[in-house]
């Protein structure tokens, strides 16, 4: 089967707005994203749209790989995002409550395809976000290895769309502080988002530690 040209997603996806009574123009004024970054993610793989049985409204399937960088004494957490070109702030909020970590946010997310190696993806993010990779593959270790988490939320960043994440989780725990993430506070940008984190203590326990 031959993958459907961009105009014809965007196509489909107009048809599938106007199905569900979702208004193209209040989309595109209430979301932080336009509507075209969503047709690219349906277009490149990275997300699938459904219907929801809600009128204004969809469900977008998406599938990613979090990593959480820690030391035995504090953990780097991403606290918000910045998207300049739409002047939006989005904070970070924890969304996984007594499932793997008791209260936890994470240092990089990362898009993924639905075929992709789960850590192939985390790579990808440490160097596209941090400009880091780990000396040694090994030190990232999975923490539901084998079974992705689901949550399924209001999206932060499209208007009346429900996302359904199908999220890998892994955590890199070292020693002292990586040499390239030395200050309290890390701006870094990605693309057109920036990406604010921060050094803090634990508040929170790895489940996987027992």
């Amino acid at each position: 089967m031959l993958q459907q040209s961009y105009e014809e997603v965007y196509a489909r996806t107009v048809a599938l707005f106007e199905k569900v009574g979702l208004d193209l123009n209040i989309f595109e004024k209430e979301s932080v994203k336009s509507f075209e970054q969503l047709v690219t993610e349906v277009w490149c793989g990275e997300a699938i749209l459904t219907e929801i049985g809600k009128p204004g409204c969809l469900k977008r399937i998406a599938w990613s790989s979090k990593l959480i960088i820690c030391t035995y004494l504090e953990y780097l957490v991403e606290m918000f995002r910045i998207y300049p070109s739409r002047n939006a702030r989005i904070i970070k909020k924890s969304l996984f409550v007594d499932i793997w970590l008791e209260a936890p946010n994470w240092t990089l997310s990362e898009t993924a395809l639905k075929t992709e190696d789960p850590l192939v993806v985390i790579l990808r993010g440490l160097r596209e976000e941090l400009g880091i990779i780990p000396l040694q593959i090994n030190e990232l270790r999975c923490l539901n290895p084998g079974e992705t988490w689901i949550d399924t939320h209001a999206s932060s960043v499209y208007h009346g769309v429900i996302t359904e994440n199908h999220t890998t989780w892994y955590e890199w725990k070292m020693e002292d502080r990586h040499p390239l993430l030395l200050p309290d506070s890390i701006m870094r940008e990605d693309g057109d988002v920036e990406l604010h984190l921060k050094w803090q203590p634990y508040n929170f326990t790895l489940a996987s530690n027992g």
